[in-house]
């Protein structure tokens, strides 16, 4: 960072920076997304609009940088997208394998290539992996649903607010708030067991929740599902039984009739243009319609 934490001018009279977008400033916007989830300012994918001030402040206090909400809003949504192509690769697909040592998915290069032609984006995952996965899961891993019904669940972050926000000279530097352990630096050895137990429980009980959540949509799809198809079937089912007093239905008993004239489909379709006429011409006997068309036609 070229201005030293002291020299920061204040937020609100910060000029917007441009958004070229370097792997530790990306890193700092994580860890802010990440604190983001953990204390509730962040959910099913969404930041709330307070949250929203805290991650622009945060992050122009670790950096210096004051990027627009839209710079910000578009490096999450190019998050999540790579989260999910990451996902899709490392545990959706077959011929693949993973290397604990270096954390990077591995398959064979004729696998890799077929892959690629349909996957393109995934080129990056290659030889860098996704170091970043196991935090993107944290933040997006509850939001992203499947199945036809699950569109409102990934969004995407709510749109940002318009307002800036005043920063006091007493706010707690950002570099503190994100690290754990700085607190305490002198009693580390007695806090390590203790931090790391803790983060570990929360850690098994977000990704329960998260599991849980997935599930219930999951099941609610389902059934959606379900109804639907029912729904689809009584449809069909309708439709394909012909309708007997229809429009078309009588035509075709009227057209074995020879030697009617454009005048006479005129009269008739006068009578006819009623379904309850139709009905009742075609619950008739035979003879009987006969005689009622030639009274019709000689009026």
């Amino acid at each position: 960072m070229s201005t030293s934490m002291a020299n920061l001018i204040p937020f609100d009279d910060a000029p917007i920076s441009p958004a070229n977008w370097t792997n530790q400033q990306e890193n700092v916007f994580i860890d802010l997304l990440v604190r983001q989830v953990q204390n509730g300012g962040m959910v099913a994918g969404c930041l709330k609009t307070q949250a929203w001030k805290e991650v622009r402040v945060g992050f122009y206090r670790a950096l210096g940088l004051k990027f627009n909400t839209k710079s910000f809003s578009n490096k999450i949504q190019d998050l999540k997208s790579r989260y999910k192509e990451f996902k899709k690769l490392r545990f959706g697909q077959t011929g693949f394998g993973w290397d604990e040592e270096k954390k990077i998915v591995v398959a064979s290069p004729d696998t890799w290539k077929s892959y690629l032609m349909v996957n393109p984006k995934a080129k990056r995952f290659r030889t860098k992996g996704c170091p970043e996965y196991d935090r993107l899961d944290i933040i997006f891993g509850g939001t992203i649903a499947i199945g036809q019904f699950g569109t409102s669940l990934a969004r995407g972050v709510q749109s940002p607010p318009r307002d800036e926000v005043q920063v006091s000279n007493n706010d707690q530097p950002v570099e503190e708030s994100l690290n754990p352990m700085a607190h305490d630096i002198g009693d580390v050895n007695d806090s390590d067991d203790e931090w790391s137990s803790t983060a570990t429980t929360r850690r098994d009980v977000r990704r329960k929740i998260t599991i849980d959540f997935v599930d219930i949509i999951n099941k609610l799809n389902e059934a959606a599902n379900a109804r639907i198809d029912k729904l689809v079937d009584a449809i069909n089912g309708f439709n394909d039984k012909p309708d007997k007093y229809s429009i078309s239905t009588f035509l075709d008993e009227i057209n074995t009739m020879e030697g009617l004239t454009h005048i006479d489909y005129c009269k008739l379709f006068e009578v006819f243009e009623k379904a309850s006429a139709r009905e009742w011409y075609m619950k008739m006997p035979p003879d009987i319609r006969r005689n009622w068309i030639s009274d019709i036609l000689k009026k």
